[in-house]
């Protein structure tokens, strides 16, 4: 592997990612639309400035293992699931469209409907569990073993922590509908579900609840 492929196919990942995610929201939510849309905070450039640490110390001390077939392999499987994950949350975005923001909506608009078809009957959470999949994959395809550890459990809490918020504002919105949507389809974040003491019925319906 050579060492520069996984750092550059890392920054065009980045540019896709934060500047869909940017037009996606100025053409949705066009009047509200900031820096702050663009996603990077000073925590989430640590997140990249400790990856890419991790990456070149790794070179320097162990360079084989980096240009190692496995490296190879963990990058292809890598950049797979980084490109399958921010696919899954653009398409969450396009879908939900004046739906989705970055921000949890606390009180209830008229543009919030419940949307389970589509990607929606998939995975109730299409943008976390995108973005999720795509920060593991970005680690992943760097074969940063720590980093890969630590982006999962640091984005695992932080996704639980939201989801369960934003759920109680859905559930007091659309109660037994979305309750029967929840019971039906997963986040496909691991463990998620179950830490927050949802099981899935085999036979629950996917619809769409104007």
């Amino acid at each position: 592997m050579n060492f520069w492929t996984p750092l550059i196919t890392s920054a065009v990942l980045l540019v896709i990612y934060h500047g869909l995610d940017f037009y996606l929201q100025f053409r949705y939510h066009r009047n509200t639309v900031s820096f702050s849309s663009l996603l990077i905070t000073p925590q989430y450039v640590l997140a990249l400035l400790v990856g890419i640490g991790e990456y070149l110390l790794e070179w320097l001390l162990i360079p084989g293992f980096k240009s190692s077939s496995f490296a190879s392999l963990c990058y292809v499987l890598g950049l797979t699931v980084a490109v399958v994950g921010d696919t899954f949350r653009k398409l969450g975005m396009v879908h939900n469209n004046v739906g989705f923001t970055h921000l949890i909506a606390r009180q209830r608009r008229p543009e919030h409907t419940l949307v389970t078809d589509g990607v929606y009957s998939l995975c109730r959470h299409p943008g976390y569990a995108g973005w999720f999949w795509w920060c593991l994959g970005v680690a992943l395809m760097q074969c940063n073993p720590f980093t890969l550890v630590a982006y999962a459990v640091v984005s695992w809490r932080f996704f639980y922590s939201r989801i369960q918020t934003e759920e109680y504002y859905l559930v007091s919105w659309f109660q037994s509908d979305y309750t029967k949507y929840r019971s039906a389809v997963p986040s496909l974040i691991p463990f998620l579900d179950r830490a927050l003491g949802i099981s899935h019925r085999a036979d629950g319906k996917r619809r769409k609840v104007d």
